[in-house]
């Protein structure tokens, strides 16, 4: 079964604070800091040549960070939405390799190379965030065969900290209430356990997914959310 995370993009958020938890005993293996630099941060998946880009001004700073592997991208895709949200930020876009764009997509950002970063094309997330419309923070995170690596790039103006990276406790994808709109809210996404798709395919297996009406009746009620 393929279980599909759900980040909520909140259109505000009330909490302050600028802690990211990584998983895995996150180890630092670069920090490049520019001054007075423009960093453009994506805020829509890569097409027709080209991914729509917000651009931020301010001190960027590049840090990438190697670990042991304890949770997939996509898993800490979720808790990375749920974190920048409660930190007051924007989320502007969280997507998975494809949904994304893909190769373009990945090339299209300023991703350090080996051996401190590593992207595998076909198994990484991302997601973009902004604060006050002056601070900037995207985190593309992947795996190689024995690591994971994320890597955190912000924009702040001055006088502005850039966020502390801590270690998280791995994270339980097996979590479920069965209470769509109520985990949304609380955790910023939720687990559809019930949809599945056929194996080596795109087509859903079977017609019936309370999930799935659970969360076009959520939509249906709050057309401010988006997913």
């Amino acid at each position: 079964m393929i279980r599909w995370l759900i980040p909520l993009i909140c259109l505000a958020g009330m909490a302050t604070g600028d802690t990211i938890s990584l998983p895995g005993r996150p180890v630092l293996k670069l920090d490049d800091v520019q001054s007075g630099a423009t960093l453009p941060i994506p805020v829509g998946p890569f097409t027709k040549g080209q991914s729509p880009v917000e651009l931020f001004t301010g001190t960027v700073t590049h840090r990438v960070y190697q670990s042991e592997i304890t949770d997939a991208p996509s898993t800490i895709l979720a808790s990375l939405s749920q974190q920048l949200t409660a930190a007051g930020y924007d989320v502007r876009l969280a997507c998975v390799d494809r949904t994304c764009g893909g190769f373009d997509f990945r090339f299209s950002l300023p991703i350090k190379p080996p051996p401190d970063m590593y992207i595998d094309l076909g198994n990484f997330a991302f997601i973009s965030a902004s604060r006050d419309n002056s601070s900037g923070i995207m985190v593309i995170a992947s795996q190689s065969p024995n690591k994971a690596h994320a890597q955190i790039t912000e924009v702040t103006p001055p006088g502005i900290k850039r966020a502390k990276v801590i270690t998280a406790a791995p994270i339980s994808t097996a979590r479920i209430t069965g209470e769509l709109a109520s985990d949304i809210e609380e955790n910023g996404f939720f687990i559809l356990e019930d949809l599945e798709f056929k194996v080596g395919s795109s087509d859903l297996n079977g017609q019936d997914f309370g999930t799935m009406q659970a969360l076009a009746d959520y939509l249906s009620a709050n057309p401010q959310r988006t997913l």
